[in-house]
């Protein structure tokens, strides 16, 4: 999930900090982070949702609005539309969060909501060429040439799937990966690309290190997911549970206590845009390009859609179908190279000797006569034929 960065977050006004210290609105911020907790909400979720509601309160104090369910909503979305010109994926994680806060905390139901919607736009997916994908890996240094390699090799998303990779989810004898908790509360067991077995070993190597570093000086915990903490109180410390990618510093609770979190997604961003400059790669590309490269390039070579629908983890065939217009077209080609006679129509092809020794002895059944029609057959191929 995408999150907005609202406007006021970083610089709200002495007004806005002290709406935010009323008591009823500690009180339902406090509900509210209860109400995630009981619907198992992610991170992510969490983030954007309390950010739009504390923008939402903020700004009804701001505005003086005595509006209530949804008139005040359809307000607020209206603002965000005609003043902050906001996209409509943004207006609508908006919205979805206020229905959220109104049915979950204020226990009210805030009927039809009829607002002005900011226009959705045709969204194209930048899927980055082969070549591009090899010299962007090639361009990257350190773990995330590793963390490329693996959003790429198997259609990985970069935070909900890659960087929450455990190690004990790595299984090198049998070339096995598991996804668990993707989004939407998804899983799948993926395979390992052959070349990626021996820097995945080593990365283990690696974290191992680090965690026993960590134990030697009183750490080593993990923040471990739903209440394993409390099923598991000794989880937190196995080595199995850390993190595949660890970071490079720990975080402090109150109590003194620290922990090992996952490298944060904004390095991975970044060491991805440096790679992307080094490899001449003009495209807009991101780290989540790769899982869209992915899965346009095993179109392209053949999957079944159903197949790759797995290896996506899509609920839906329909999502994986949108990639069905990225890939090449076969034996298609425009009117005007036929106009202008652009290397005509005929496609040159060079048989190699052991192809044409092949052809030449089932020539009988493949009804060659001559055999050297091969390279007429092997033309009518390329332009998109059977043989």
């Amino acid at each position: 999930m995408a999150i907005y960065r609202n406007d006021n977050h970083n610089n709200r006004n002495a007004a806005d900090n002290e709406t935010l210290k009323r008591p009823s609105v500690v009180v339902w911020l406090s509900d509210l982070e209860k109400e995630f907790a009981l619907h198992h909400s992610k991170k992510s979720t969490r983030k954007a949702y309390r950010c739009w509601a504390v923008d939402f309160i903020c700004w009804k104090y701001r505005t003086h609005c005595m509006d209530v369910s949804e008139t005040a909503i359809r307000k607020y979305l209206t603002y965000l539309a005609e003043v902050r010109h906001v996209s409509a994926s943004t207006q609508n994680q908006a919205f979805n969060a206020l229905l959220f806060f109104y049915r979950n905390v204020l226990k009210t139901e805030p009927g039809k909501i009829d607002a002005a919607r900011a226009k959705r736009s045709q969204h194209l997916y930048v899927i980055l060429s082969r070549e591009e994908v090899r010299g962007i890996i090639t361009a990257s240094t350190g773990v995330y040439r590793l963390i490329n390699s693996l959003m790429y090799g198997c259609g990985l998303r970069v935070e909900v799937d890659c960087l929450e990779i455990r190690v004990k989810d790595v299984d090198l004898d049998r070339g096995k990966l598991d996804i668990r908790e993707s989004k939407h509360g998804t899983a799948r067991v993926l395979d390992i690309p052959q070349m990626l077995i021996e820097p995945l070993r080593e990365q283990i190597a690696e974290a191992k290190r680090i965690h026993d570093a960590d134990l030697a000086e009183g750490f080593g915990c993990v923040e471990l997911p739903d209440a394993l903490a409390r099923k598991y109180r000794s989880a937190s410390k196995e080595f199995g549970w850390q993190f595949l990618f660890p970071a490079q510093s720990r975080w402090s609770a109150e109590d003194g206590s620290q922990g090992r979190p996952h490298i944060h997604v904004t390095a991975v961003q970044e060491a991805f845009q440096i790679a992307r400059r080094k490899a001449h790669v003009l495209k807009h590309a991101t780290p989540h390009c790769m899982r869209h490269s992915f899965a346009t390039h095993m179109l392209e070579d053949g999957l079944d859609i159903r197949q790759l629908q797995r290896m996506l983890g899509h609920r839906n065939v329909k999502t994986t179908e949108t990639y069905t217009q990225f890939t090449r077209s076969v034996g298609i080609r425009s009117p005007l190279d036929r106009l202008l006679g652009l290397a005509g129509d005929a496609i040159e092809v060079v048989v190699p000797d052991d192809i044409r020794r092949w052809l030449i002895a089932h020539a009988a059944r493949l009804g060659l006569t001559p055999a050297e029609d091969a390279c007429q057959i092997l033309a009518g191929v390329a332009q998109g034929g059977m043989l």
